[in-house]
């Protein structure tokens, strides 16, 4: 079985930080001038990962290089029939749980996301805090 629909939800302030997609390299070198897609719309973006393929995704000005980057790798699900009731304590079911939820990858990214969110506000913080001090 296949995830269809598969979405990444960015949420940020967009007068600071951008969201692009980059390739292996670009995402391993933080290098934001090369980019295949700007995703930065509203600040509140959704990204569907319609694709089977890895994604890679940075934030542009120099913040990858502070760890807003994210890697999603996109792959199909075995379609493994369903384990009996007695073997359901061994593990490997999980591929099975994740096929039939595809609303609750996108959770698992939205969460993940979230904590980078808050990685950066409190970044941004910490600037806005250290100018204040500056003056």
């Amino acid at each position: 079985m296949w995830i269809k629909y598969l979405c990444v939800n960015f949420v940020f302030d967009k007068r600071y930080y951008n969201v692009l997609e980059v390739n292996k390299r670009s995402y391993e070198d933080c290098n934001d001038k090369d980019f295949i897609k700007n995703i930065t719309r509203g600040g509140r973006d959704v990204f569907q990962l319609s694709e089977l393929h890895p994604y890679f995704f940075i934030g542009g000005g120099g913040y990858c290089f502070q760890g807003m980057k994210l890697a999603v790798y996109v792959s199909a699900v075995d379609s493994a029939p369903a384990p009996s009731p007695a073997a359901s304590n061994k593990s490997g079911g999980g591929a099975s749980f994740l096929s039939n939820n595809p609303t609750f990858c996108c959770s698992v990214l939205n969460a993940l996301l979230l904590f980078v969110a808050i990685f950066l506000l409190r970044e941004a913080l910490v600037l806005n805090l250290g100018s204040e001090t500056l003056t």
